[in-house]
């Protein structure tokens, strides 16, 4: 009886661990990628004109980032985040950084998007 609860749990351990891992690993990068270039399109951002630095998953928070520099604006780079529970337009935030230091305003080509 012993060996057959250890054997339930195990099994309940590793599928929640494995469905943890599916859920915030694949499936929340395609769909903050979507949601990041639907963010970018709106902003008028031309998808061709980018070079992506850095992508990823934050499996602790669930947040997919990633980093992009443009032609047009190459001295800023442009970090987006998605997260499904933001209430932000698109469930993405964006941070325009350069040099280590917060860009607003008049300093960046493509600013956030606003709620309307």
């Amino acid at each position: 009886m012993k060996k057959m609860i250890i054997i339930v749990l195990s099994l309940v351990i590793i599928g929640g661990g494995l469905w943890y891992y599916i859920y915030n690993g694949p499936m929340k990068e395609k769909e903050g990628k979507k949601a990041i270039e639907e963010y970018m399109t709106a902003q008028n951002v031309n998808l061709q004109d980018v070079t992506e630095l850095r992508t990823g998953v934050d499996f602790l928070s669930g947040v997919y980032i990633e980093a992009y520099v443009t032609n047009a604006d190459s001295e800023n780079e442009y970090i987006y985040s998605y997260s499904r529970n933001s209430e932000k337009p698109y469930d993405v935030n964006l941070l325009v950084m350069k040099d280590g230091s917060e860009q607003t305003g008049k300093n960046v080509k493509y600013p956030k998007l606003t709620r309307e």
